[in-house]
């Protein structure tokens, strides 16, 4: 994993990199999930990526201090919540600077509001 990051570091100079750090590739093993959380936190410029966006998800205190990219979890048509209280999450809660909707709500007109509300108030890392 290191070996491929290290690659994306040499390569990817002018974009920003969000590592998403999913527990998927691990096999049950907390401290090294911890640990290569450690790792990419570790490397400047880089950011997190967390694909489990939703209106109640909490984070660790590991997820804090980098830039943050938040993805939704599920369209709002499958988890039957409102777009807002992902948004509100996402921005007050988790502190995200990025959110990642699905299209599907974005196309959706009543969302507009909302999304008004996060192209405000989102801050991208300086």
């Amino acid at each position: 994993m290191k070996n491929i990051a290290s690659f994306f570091a040499t390569s990817f100079v002018l974009t920003a990199v969000f590592q998403l750090v999913d527990m998927t590739f691990f096999d049950g093993n907390v401290a090294n999930y911890d640990a290569l959380l450690s790792w990419f936190k570790g490397v400047p410029g880089w950011g997190l990526q967390y694909d489990g966006l939703t209106a109640t998800q909490q984070l660790s205190s590991e997820w804090s201090g980098r830039p943050l990219a938040l993805e939704q979890r599920y369209p709002t048509r499958t988890s039957h919540d409102c777009l807002c209280g992902d948004i509100s999450n996402g921005l007050e809660t988790l502190h995200g600077n990025y959110l990642l909707i699905y299209q599907s709500d974005i196309d959706e007109p009543s969302n507009a509001a909302y999304l008004a509300r996060a192209a405000r108030e989102v801050t991208p890392p300086a």
